[in-house]
């Protein structure tokens, strides 16, 4: 795609022009080909505007419960699959004449992935080791896989978490993440299938469900609406990095289009804020006080992270544009647009 195209897209995007967005190593996207596993997800929705609007060749597969809410903007401009994901041969259809693979299928969530480790393993870890082998088979340039920031670390020794820090999960959740980036790195070690993991820390924003109950700001903002008291579990000083799903769906391109070989990357704001703090951003926003309910701790629940993003701002030109109190903000706008009922078969 011609350069001047290319920072128009971004005028667009962003207001402002990024110069320093890794141009002269970047693949063009005119005619890139690419699908989304796990397609009508939050952050996947996102991500698919993104690769549309940057004239990608898009198809999203997706499970047959999922709704396609999430995508249903995009009309004839993706190509639908339905599909179980542990389905070999249903992941096996959709990979032919693909360039680009982002996997962003999650069947767990870290709070209660400690209930059935087993179905963790079983749905994500095995589900994808299918989907590696796949990719080598179709010839698939380079899988781009959606870790976590805020599971893989654990308890952590510095702050801001570097992508070199130990990893040390706390939860199912965390581990079967590290387990598919080894899986990774081997699949590119044995077959030579190159890959980009971006551990994301807190993404939040439009399309979120916050009926899953994972995801603060999403929760939170629904109870709010809904008039109901907000719970912190402990005293509301743990230290959390947020990060707008616009800006991780970004980033999620930049790594992919990048011509460098098996890569790394934490995708943060970089910046902690404690719980206490985002209720009262969250007050100021909607014009009234919020006074949370608190619970008890839980143990799975690390004191801080915080993300170290200097990498990718460093070999990508990556850094969030969208603050905190803003993205609260547009947030909060789309869910009262939306209405106070959110039912679980509208989101994914």
């Amino acid at each position: 795609m011609p350069l001047c195209l290319r920072v128009s897209g971004l005028i667009l995007a962003y207001g402002t022009i990024l110069e320093a967005y890794g141009m002269s190593n970047r693949i063009p996207s005119k005619t890139a080909r690419a699908i989304i596993i796990g397609g009508a997800g939050f952050i996947a929705s996102h991500l698919a505007d993104e690769l549309v609007e940057n004239d990608y060749d898009l198809s999203l597969f997706h499970l047959p419960s999922q709704s396609v809410r999430n995508i249903s903007h995009l009309g004839g401009k993706t190509v639908n699959f339905h599909g179980d994901f542990t389905r070999t041969e249903d992941i096996r259809k959709v990979l032919k004449n693909i360039d680009y693979v982002f996997h962003l299928v999650t069947t767990t969530l870290p709070g209660t992935s400690n209930l059935d480790p087993l179905f963790d393993v079983e749905s994500n870890l095995l589900g994808t080791l299918g989907l590696l082998n796949e990719c080598v088979n179709a010839g698939v340039k380079k899988v781009v896989f959606v870790s976590s920031g805020g599971a893989v670390y654990g308890k952590v020794a510095q702050l801001p978490i570097p992508e070199a820090h130990p990893l040390n999960p706390t939860s199912s959740y965390g581990i079967c993440k590290v387990a598919i980036e080894k899986y990774l790195h081997l699949f590119h070690d044995l077959h030579g299938l190159n890959y980009s993991i971006l551990r994301v820390s807190n993404p939040y924003g439009e399309r979120h469900n916050p009926l899953r109950g994972h995801g603060i700001i999403g929760v939170w903002l629904h109870r709010l609406l809904k008039k109901k008291p907000i719970e912190i579990w402990g005293d509301g000083e743990v230290i959390r990095d947020f990060v707008y799903v616009k800006d991780v769906a970004n980033a999620l391109r930049l790594a992919a289009e990048s011509d460098l070989d098996a890569t790394v990357f934490n995708v943060g704001s970089g910046e902690g804020h404690s719980l206490r703090e985002l209720a009262s951003t969250m007050g100021n926003i909607i014009g009234e006080p919020v006074t949370p309910t608190f619970l008890e701790s839980r143990s799975f629940d690390v004191p801080a992270n915080v993300l170290d993003i200097s990498k990718i701002n460093n070999v990508l030109g990556w850094e969030p544009i969208i603050g905190l109190s803003d993205g609260i903000a547009r947030t909060w706008e789309w869910m009262s647009s939306e209405g106070p009922e959110f039912m679980p078969e509208a989101f994914s």
